[in-house]
């Protein structure tokens, strides 16, 4: 129990329903992806899965996981349909039945309440650390010894941690699963029916970690094994798909760009994150 509310939780680094909710969130993505690709009695199946997952985040009370369960149903629909008009009145539908059937705790967003006011000024705190330390930070797992309670927010706790430099380097595997390969090779591999299935199956695994960051977004998961496995999947299975032993044969004007491109993403996150504190703190 906790505030008065029952809420789901396993062992391990699920002890706590946050994280099992933003855990759940990331298969839930994955199980998603199926129902597109699968056949006959196997789309049941992912079916049956999904909806419980979708039970499980809402035993969890985790508005963070009500969040990322939005964000994944939405981009779902967008992403996966070819009428954008029609998958948008489905997402909006979907996430209001969610919201109407969620529990009344993960329905609560009232920036008021004190976890929420605490979480936004640990944010603050975590930005001043960076501007006092902007080359290494407080060092890792060091936040705790200057303020009571975690960063709750896992881009917070890393630029706080590991500095400028540990942020571009942990952003630079987000980049990378998200980035498109270059033209002059994507596709070249492939016959367009496995073309088709290899874009779902990827498509499928940046929305599980794309998923899993929208919930740890409101949590401190920086260092976790399962934020690490997501991140790679978009990446693994791009691998896998062209049976190539490295993704990128980039240029080095590619390679600046891209440098330059994490960078901007570096500050642009810790923009928002500075400017969400302002307007909710």
């Amino acid at each position: 129990y906790e505030q008065g509310f029952e809420r789901s939780v396993t062992t391990g680094i699920f002890s706590d329903p946050n994280d099992l909710a933003a855990s759940v969130v990331g298969g839930m993505a994955l199980a998603l992806t199926r129902i597109a690709t699968a056949r006959s009695m196997a789309k049941l199946l992912y079916i049956t899965l999904t909806l419980v997952m979708v039970w499980a985040i809402f035993l969890t009370s985790s508005r963070g996981g009500l969040l990322a369960l939005l964000f994944v149903f939405g981009a779902y629909f967008w992403t996966f349909s070819t009428r954008k008009t029609l998958a948008l009145v489905l997402a909006g539908v979907v996430c209001v039945g969610f919201l109407v059937a969620a529990p009344s705790r993960m329905k609560d967003f009232d920036t008021e309440e004190q976890s929420a006011n605490d979480r936004f000024q640990l944010w603050a705190r975590g930005i001043e650390m960076v501007k006092n330390d902007p080359l290494m930070g407080v060092g890792y797992e060091q936040f705790t010894e200057y303020e009571e309670l975690t960063a709750h927010n896992s881009f917070v706790l890393c630029f706080a941690e590991l500095g400028l430099p540990g942020y571009f380097f942990w952003m630079g595997i987000l980049y990378y699963g998200y980035r498109r390969r270059p033209e002059r090779e994507a596709g070249a591999e492939l016959t367009a029916g496995e073309a088709n299935i290899d874009r779902r199956e990827l498509l499928g695994a940046r929305l599980a970690l794309g998923g899993y960051l929208a919930a740890c977004f409101w949590i401190s998961r920086t260092y976790v094994p399962v934020m690490y496995l997501l991140m790679c999947l978009p990446i693994a299975q791009q691998l896998a798909a062209t049976g190539r032993d490295s993704l990128f044969a980039l240029t080095p004007q590619e390679r600046r760009r891209d440098w330059g491109r994490i960078a901007m993403l570096c500050l642009g996150s810790i923009l928002l994150i500075k400017i969400l504190v302002m307007l909710l703190q």
